[in-house]
Protein backbone atom coordinates (compact mmCIF):
# COMPACT_ATOMS: atom_id res chain seq x y z
CA UNK A 1 0.00 0.00 0.00
CA UNK A 2 2.65 2.31 0.52
CA UNK A 3 4.32 1.77 -2.57
CA UNK A 4 1.27 2.16 -4.37
CA UNK A 5 0.38 5.42 -3.02
CA UNK A 6 4.76 6.30 -4.00
CA UNK A 7 3.79 5.57 -7.42
CA UNK A 8 0.57 7.22 -7.78
CA UNK A 9 2.06 10.42 -7.09
CA UNK A 10 5.34 9.65 -8.23
CA UNK A 11 5.38 7.20 -11.38
CA UNK A 12 9.09 7.33 -11.59
CA UNK A 13 10.33 7.57 -8.34
CA UNK A 14 14.04 8.03 -7.34
CA UNK A 15 15.51 4.94 -5.02
CA UNK A 16 15.68 7.42 -2.23
CA UNK A 17 11.96 7.74 -2.56
CA UNK A 18 11.35 4.55 -2.76
CA UNK A 19 13.75 3.67 0.66
CA UNK A 20 11.67 6.27 2.82
CA UNK A 21 8.05 5.30 1.30
CA UNK A 22 9.08 1.76 3.05
CA UNK A 23 10.45 3.43 6.53
CA UNK A 24 7.09 2.53 8.25
CA UNK A 25 6.71 -0.97 7.46
CA UNK A 26 7.91 -3.25 9.35
CA UNK A 27 8.66 -7.05 7.57
CA UNK A 28 8.97 -10.46 9.64
CA UNK A 29 9.17 -13.09 6.41
CA UNK A 30 11.69 -11.83 4.09
CA UNK A 31 13.77 -9.10 4.95
CA UNK A 32 13.80 -5.73 3.40
CA UNK A 33 16.13 -6.24 0.47
CA UNK A 34 13.86 -8.58 -2.14
CA UNK A 35 11.30 -5.72 -1.39
CA UNK A 36 13.89 -3.21 -1.93
CA UNK A 37 15.34 -5.01 -4.89
CA UNK A 38 11.31 -5.29 -6.51
CA UNK A 39 10.72 -2.07 -6.47
CA UNK A 40 13.92 -0.30 -7.63
CA UNK A 41 12.75 -1.60 -11.46
CA UNK A 42 10.15 1.31 -10.63
CA UNK A 43 12.99 3.83 -10.35
CA UNK A 44 14.48 6.23 -12.51
CA UNK A 45 18.03 4.45 -11.66
CA UNK A 46 16.61 1.52 -13.02
CA UNK A 47 15.68 2.74 -16.49
CA UNK A 48 18.24 2.44 -19.45
CA UNK A 49 19.57 5.89 -20.07
CA UNK A 50 19.31 5.12 -24.16
CA UNK A 51 15.55 5.38 -23.26
CA UNK A 52 12.93 3.80 -26.44
CA UNK A 53 16.47 3.04 -28.11
CA UNK A 54 17.17 0.50 -24.81
CA UNK A 55 18.60 -2.80 -26.83
CA UNK A 56 15.86 -4.69 -23.99
CA UNK A 57 13.02 -2.95 -25.97
CA UNK A 58 14.19 -3.86 -29.47
CA UNK A 59 13.24 -6.87 -30.88
CA UNK A 60 14.55 -9.36 -33.79
CA UNK A 61 13.04 -12.06 -36.25
CA UNK A 62 14.52 -14.76 -33.47
CA UNK A 63 12.95 -12.70 -30.59
CA UNK A 64 10.89 -15.20 -28.31
CA UNK A 65 10.33 -12.25 -25.43
CA UNK A 66 6.82 -11.37 -27.19
CA UNK A 67 5.75 -15.19 -28.19
CA UNK A 68 2.26 -15.39 -26.04
CA UNK A 69 2.41 -18.26 -23.07
CA UNK A 70 0.05 -20.84 -22.93
CA UNK A 71 -0.05 -19.41 -19.25
CA UNK A 72 -1.14 -16.01 -20.73
CA UNK A 73 -3.55 -17.72 -23.35
CA UNK A 74 -5.11 -19.16 -20.21
CA UNK A 75 -5.72 -16.07 -18.68
CA UNK A 76 -6.83 -14.55 -22.14
CA UNK A 77 -10.19 -13.40 -21.09
CA UNK A 78 -9.32 -11.22 -18.22
CA UNK A 79 -10.19 -7.75 -18.29
CA UNK A 80 -7.06 -5.27 -19.77
CA UNK A 81 -6.10 -2.80 -17.41
CA UNK A 82 -7.99 0.02 -16.79
CA UNK A 83 -6.55 2.91 -14.75
CA UNK A 84 -10.02 4.56 -13.87
CA UNK A 85 -10.59 1.13 -11.68
CA UNK A 86 -8.19 1.67 -9.49
CA UNK A 87 -8.81 1.82 -5.71
CA UNK A 88 -8.04 5.48 -5.03
CA UNK A 89 -9.44 8.47 -3.06
CA UNK A 90 -13.24 9.01 -4.55
CA UNK A 91 -12.72 11.79 -6.60
CA UNK A 92 -15.93 13.49 -6.22
CA UNK A 93 -15.09 14.29 -2.47
CA UNK A 94 -11.65 15.21 -3.63
CA UNK A 95 -13.77 17.62 -5.81
CA UNK A 96 -14.84 19.46 -3.07
CA UNK A 97 -13.00 21.73 -0.08
CA UNK A 98 -16.09 22.39 1.47
CA UNK A 99 -15.37 19.77 4.55
CA UNK A 100 -11.96 21.40 5.01
CA UNK A 101 -13.12 25.09 4.93
CA UNK A 102 -15.78 24.45 7.96
CA UNK A 103 -15.30 24.36 10.94
CA UNK A 104 -16.73 21.03 12.59
CA UNK A 105 -17.40 20.01 16.24
CA UNK A 106 -18.08 16.45 17.32
CA UNK A 107 -19.16 15.58 21.05
CA UNK A 108 -19.29 12.28 22.91
CA UNK A 109 -20.02 11.32 26.51
CA UNK A 110 -16.46 11.86 27.55
CA UNK A 111 -15.04 14.55 24.56
CA UNK A 112 -15.73 17.56 22.68
CA UNK A 113 -13.57 18.13 19.62
CA UNK A 114 -13.50 21.37 17.66
CA UNK A 115 -11.59 22.01 14.86
CA UNK A 116 -11.86 25.77 13.83
CA UNK A 117 -10.06 27.02 10.77
CA UNK A 118 -9.12 30.67 11.50
CA UNK A 119 -7.16 31.50 14.44
CA UNK A 120 -10.03 33.97 15.68
CA UNK A 121 -12.21 30.48 15.93
CA UNK A 122 -9.38 29.25 17.71
CA UNK A 123 -8.66 31.89 20.44
CA UNK A 124 -12.53 32.16 21.31
CA UNK A 125 -12.44 28.20 21.61
CA UNK A 126 -9.13 28.26 23.76
CA UNK A 127 -11.16 31.36 25.91
CA UNK A 128 -14.20 29.55 26.32
CA UNK A 129 -12.39 26.65 27.21
CA UNK A 130 -9.01 27.20 28.88
CA UNK A 131 -8.40 23.91 30.05
CA UNK A 132 -8.52 22.23 26.12
CA UNK A 133 -5.71 20.37 24.92
CA UNK A 134 -4.23 22.39 21.59
CA UNK A 135 -3.78 19.28 19.15
CA UNK A 136 -1.82 19.27 15.76
CA UNK A 137 -1.49 15.57 14.35
CA UNK A 138 -2.26 14.31 17.70
CA UNK A 139 0.97 12.16 17.74
CA UNK A 140 1.18 11.92 21.48
CA UNK A 141 -1.59 11.20 22.11
CA UNK A 142 -2.21 8.34 19.71
CA UNK A 143 1.29 6.82 21.15
CA UNK A 144 -0.32 6.67 24.73
CA UNK A 145 1.44 9.67 26.10
CA UNK A 146 -0.73 12.16 28.93
CA UNK A 147 -4.14 11.94 29.90
CA UNK A 148 -7.12 12.64 27.93
CA UNK A 149 -8.84 15.78 28.49
CA UNK A 150 -12.46 16.85 27.90
CA UNK A 151 -12.09 19.33 25.30
CA UNK A 152 -10.17 19.23 22.44
CA UNK A 153 -8.94 21.70 19.75
CA UNK A 154 -7.66 20.85 16.65
CA UNK A 155 -5.22 23.49 14.48
CA UNK A 156 -4.59 21.65 11.65
CA UNK A 157 -7.12 23.71 9.26
CA UNK A 158 -5.80 26.69 11.00
CA UNK A 159 -3.99 28.58 7.87
CA UNK A 160 -2.00 31.06 10.12
CA UNK A 161 -0.24 28.22 11.71
CA UNK A 162 0.29 26.34 8.80
CA UNK A 163 2.19 29.07 7.04
CA UNK A 164 6.06 28.99 6.02
CA UNK A 165 8.37 31.54 4.62
CA UNK A 166 11.32 32.57 3.60
CA UNK A 167 12.66 35.79 5.26
CA UNK A 168 16.24 37.42 5.84
CA UNK A 169 16.41 35.85 9.25
CA UNK A 170 16.00 32.22 7.63
CA UNK A 171 13.17 30.38 7.26
CA UNK A 172 10.00 30.22 9.83
CA UNK A 173 7.24 27.21 10.23
CA UNK A 174 4.21 27.72 11.56
CA UNK A 175 3.71 25.23 14.71
CA UNK A 176 1.22 23.31 12.81
CA UNK A 177 3.51 22.54 9.91
CA UNK A 178 3.64 18.90 10.07
CA UNK A 179 7.42 17.62 10.06
CA UNK A 180 7.02 15.71 6.35
CA UNK A 181 6.10 19.38 5.02
CA UNK A 182 8.79 20.48 7.06
CA UNK A 183 11.35 18.23 4.88
CA UNK A 184 9.90 19.01 1.83
CA UNK A 185 10.33 22.56 2.14
CA UNK A 186 14.32 22.66 4.20
CA UNK A 187 15.16 19.71 0.66
CA UNK A 188 13.64 22.57 -1.70
CA UNK A 189 15.40 25.50 0.29
CA UNK A 190 18.96 23.27 0.27
CA UNK A 191 18.54 23.35 -3.34
CA UNK A 192 18.34 26.55 -3.78
CA UNK A 193 20.81 28.58 -1.47
CA UNK A 194 24.05 28.35 -1.63
CA UNK A 195 26.16 25.66 1.09
CA UNK A 196 27.17 28.04 3.56
CA UNK A 197 22.99 29.13 4.37
CA UNK A 198 22.30 25.37 4.35
CA UNK A 199 24.09 24.06 6.62
CA UNK A 200 21.51 23.59 10.05
CA UNK A 201 18.65 22.25 6.84
CA UNK A 202 21.06 19.39 5.88
CA UNK A 203 21.47 18.82 9.56
CA UNK A 204 18.01 18.86 10.29
CA UNK A 205 16.78 16.50 7.48
CA UNK A 206 19.38 13.85 8.48
CA UNK A 207 17.48 14.16 11.70
CA UNK A 208 14.06 14.66 10.62
CA UNK A 209 14.60 10.69 9.02
CA UNK A 210 15.45 9.32 12.26
CA UNK A 211 11.72 10.70 14.14
CA UNK A 212 9.43 7.85 13.45
CA UNK A 213 8.15 6.59 10.38
CA UNK A 214 6.99 8.65 7.39
CA UNK A 215 3.49 7.50 8.58
CA UNK A 216 4.39 9.44 11.50
CA UNK A 217 5.71 12.31 10.47
CA UNK A 218 2.89 13.19 7.91
CA UNK A 219 0.90 13.77 11.03
CA UNK A 220 3.15 15.29 13.67
CA UNK A 221 3.56 18.94 13.81
CA UNK A 222 6.54 20.94 14.58
CA UNK A 223 5.17 22.33 17.40
CA UNK A 224 3.88 19.19 19.10
CA UNK A 225 7.29 18.10 18.44
CA UNK A 226 8.90 20.94 20.42
CA UNK A 227 6.26 21.30 23.05
CA UNK A 228 6.45 17.22 23.67
CA UNK A 229 9.79 18.07 24.66
CA UNK A 230 10.71 14.02 24.60
CA UNK A 231 14.71 13.61 26.09
CA UNK A 232 15.29 11.44 22.95
CA UNK A 233 14.42 14.34 20.43
CA UNK A 234 17.23 15.44 19.00
CA UNK A 235 15.15 18.11 16.60
CA UNK A 236 15.00 19.85 19.82
CA UNK A 237 18.31 19.60 21.15
CA UNK A 238 19.35 20.68 17.20
CA UNK A 239 17.09 24.24 17.83
CA UNK A 240 19.23 24.93 20.88
CA UNK A 241 22.46 24.60 19.25
CA UNK A 242 21.80 26.21 16.28
CA UNK A 243 19.85 28.99 18.39
CA UNK A 244 16.37 28.87 16.30
CA UNK A 245 13.99 30.61 17.74
CA UNK A 246 10.84 29.76 18.90
CA UNK A 247 8.20 32.87 18.60
CA UNK A 248 4.69 32.99 20.01
CA UNK A 249 3.02 35.79 18.98
CA UNK A 250 0.00 38.28 19.96
CA UNK A 251 -3.57 37.48 18.45
CA UNK A 252 -3.14 40.44 16.56
CA UNK A 253 0.16 38.98 14.73
CA UNK A 254 0.33 35.97 12.09
CA UNK A 255 1.64 33.40 13.28
CA UNK A 256 2.77 30.68 16.25
CA UNK A 257 6.09 29.02 14.95
CA UNK A 258 9.50 28.79 14.65
CA UNK A 259 12.22 30.38 12.63
CA UNK A 260 15.42 28.82 11.77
Amino acid sequence: MSMYTLLRSHPLPSVAQVERALEGNLCRCTGYRPILDGFRKFTKEAQCAMGDACCKLQKTDDDTSTKTSDKEKEHSEYLPYDSSQEPIFPSELQLSTQLDEQSLVFTSEKVTWYRPTSLQQLLELKTTHPDARLIGGNYEQLMGFGHHPRVIIDSSKVPEMKEIKLTDMGLMFGSSVTLSEMEEILQQTIDQLPEHKTRLFKSLLVKLGQVGSLQLRNSATLGGHIMAASTSSDLNTQFLASRSRVTVVTPGELNTGIAL
